[in-house]
């Protein structure tokens, strides 16, 4: 029994939790005069919670996406490729990784759409399907923590 615990205690204290999965709400400005497109969407997101010092184990080699869900609008569509862009940032706000990554919908061609549409109108009408392409964007490969960064 006690063996079992401190088996248990070293795995948690020692080996890395096989996932981390975070929200992102992204921010746009306001101000913008309706239909002009002033800034780009971003947000500011904490991987350490309050209290913690740590969420990824120095040494350890992650792999970072972001998984995006977008509406199938003719605005996302006419705006072709974007770009992605992740900072890791140290407690003292220095930029440890940069990573930018293209992205873009599927194509979809009108007849698809249409035959689409047709097929799937009852689950549209009952919201339980929506027109949206969800997709995922790999930003790191192999993302290391420095232990000495912090």
């Amino acid at each position: 029994m006690v063996f079992c615990f401190q088996l248990f205690f070293l795995y948690y204290l020692y080996i890395p939790a096989v996932a981390h999965v975070k929200p992102v709400y992204l921010k746009y400005d306001a101000s913008c005069p309706k239909g002009k497109i002033c800034s780009f969407p971003y947000d500011n997101l904490t991987l350490v919670e309050k209290g913690h010092y740590e969420l990824l184990a120095g040494g350890q080699a992650y792999s970072i996406e972001i998984v995006l869900d977008m509406p199938e609008s003719e605005r996302n569509i006419d705006q072709g490729m974007f770009m992605i862009r992740l900072d890791m940032v140290s407690l003292q706000g220095d930029i440890l990784q940069s990573s930018r990554r293209p992205a873009i919908l599927h194509y979809r061609s009108p007849l698809f759409k249409v035959i689409y549409t047709l097929f799937f109108v009852p689950a549209l009408l009952l919201g339980s399907l929506e027109e949206k392409q969800s997709f995922s964007v790999s930003l790191f490969e192999k993302y290391v923590e420095d232990c000495v960064s912090f």
